[in-house]
């Protein structure tokens, strides 16, 4: 499976996962748990801004990951790519009853965020709460 082009190479996702991390999601097989390699990829984003392109699969996460301002995540939408359930591009599964993203800066400014081609599941029926994004004083 050929990784997804980005703006800078730096953004491909799986450069900050450990190998079990991608041999997971390329396996189609569903975890390990992926927060440490987000967090990787949101920080180096918000260094200069930039995008992160997300390759097919699923992937977990156990803790609300916080984003920077002026950030970019483009996942796969190819039909028939991604692990199942549902095999259509990618996807992001909370393992927690948080926010998946949030961004809550300090004092009202704008975001300038784009998520674009990412199913996002902050479980709520699991967990009787759950939100895939929070957004506050933006």
């Amino acid at each position: 499976m050929e990784p997804l082009q980005c703006q800078y190479p730096e953004g491909n996702l799986f450069r900050y996962f450990n190998a079990s991390m991608v041999s997971s999601i390329l396996g189609s097989t569903v975890g390990p748990d992926t927060t440490s390699g987000w967090r990787l990829a949101l920080a180096a984003a918000s260094i200069r801004g930039g995008t992160i392109a997300v390759p097919a699969g699923n992937y977990m996460v156990g803790s609300t990951l916080q984003l920077p301002k002026a950030v970019k995540i483009m996942g796969s939408t190819q039909r028939g790519e991604g692990t199942p359930p549902t095999g259509f591009g990618s996807g992001i599964l909370a393992t927690f009853a948080g926010p998946v993203f949030a961004y809550a800066p300090p004092s009202s400014t704008s975001a300038d965020i784009l998520i674009e081609g990412l199913n996002i599941n902050g479980q709520k029926e699991k967990y009787g709460v759950g939100h895939g994004l929070f957004f506050t004083n933006c």
